[in-house]
């Protein structure tokens, strides 16, 4: 189905009546309350326009190629469908649109290895985020690429290109909710981090985003540079980086190895890597994060919703 399609579908949310303004505002903060420990930053509309929501996922850093999808998407995942579901409960249509940053990548990086390297990520993060909303329950997502010929982008920069992506999604999608993620990093060069919230005060300064709210998660973890030095060898201190500003990633960004849509268990992971505590206890945190989106009320093992969730991805 293409997107004109889609837009004048039965569920395309149109504009709702004044007096729900309100209530699209207050299910916006009652969502952020009940996930608090995964909200970083809110910064809900005063007038709301809008029961869509959209997440943008990259694929490409300074650095690297994402391999995969990090395991840092669930808690972003969650949030949307968490809010989704609140929308529904209030017979308000909510449909989840996510957007695979390709071409974004593709402008970045000319070369014909990058280019293979891109649309195989590409494919493999469409696939991993539609087997993980489907895990979740999600009824109306979406899942396409900027490369899309339907979706309006050209070749411009990065900055503008994200910016195109969150007008598009507020104006022609219905989009009044866009998840994605926020650094808590404060460089010692005093330098801006080009975090989500970065390009999103970019987007605001069009004056057309007054009525879309931004929700935004932690940072991922990078499994390279570990962030709790004191669990590192004594020997190999001198060979990684533990400077804060080089820890963190984009909560969707993978790496070799350990990412989603590849078989792994992650309690044999625990074993047999060198895992820092904060990583530890954030996988703890998922699957708690998991097992109340999609209502699990028994007892569980340890991890073993996040294994589900591992599982349902490859």
């Amino acid at each position: 189905m293409g997107l004109n399609e889609m837009m004048t579908g039965p569920w395309f949310n149109q504009e709702p009546e004044f007096k729900r303004r309100d209530d699209i505002r207050l299910l916006i903060e009652e969502t952020c309350r009940r996930q608090a420990n995964i909200v970083v930053e809110k910064d809900i509309a005063e007038h709301p326009k809008g029961t869509n929501i959209f997440l943008g996922i990259g694929l490409v850093t300074q650095r690297k190629i994402s391999p995969g999808l990090g395991f840092g998407i669930i808690p972003m995942a969650c949030l949307a469908r968490d809010l989704q579901q609140n929308f529904h409960d209030k017979n308000l249509n909510s449909q989840i649109f996510v957007l695979i940053a390709d071409q974004h990548g593709l402008n970045e990086r000319l070369d014909p290895k990058s280019g293979e390297e891109i649309a195989y990520a590409a494919d493999s993060a469409l696939r991993t985020c539609e087997r993980l909303f489907t895990l979740l329950g999600s009824p109306r997502i979406t899942t396409l690429k900027a490369s899309d010929p339907s979706w309006p982008t050209g070749n411009h920069s990065y900055t503008e290109m994200e910016t195109a992506d969150i007008l598009h999604a507020h104006e022609r999608l219905g989009c009044g909710v866009k998840i994605g993620w926020q650094s808590k990093r404060k460089p010692k060069d005093g330098s801006a981090i080009r975090d989500e919230k970065w390009f999103d005060e970019q987007a605001k300064l069009t004056g057309k985003l007054d009525r879309m709210s931004f929700l935004r998660i932690p940072e991922w973890i990078s499994l390279a540079t570990r962030l709790d030095p004191s669990l590192l060898p004594k020997r190999s201190m001198k060979n990684i980086n533990t400077s804060p500003q080089h820890l963190p990633l984009p909560p969707y960004t993978g790496e070799e190895g350990f990412h989603l849509g590849i078989p792994m268990n992650i309690l044999d992971e625990f074993q047999k890597r060198n895992l820092s505590r904060d990583m530890t206890s954030r996988f703890g945190e998922f699957d708690s994060l998991i097992k109340r989106i999609v209502g699990i009320k028994e007892r569980t093992e340890r991890l073993e919703l996040v294994q589900q969730c591992i599982d349902a991805c490859i």
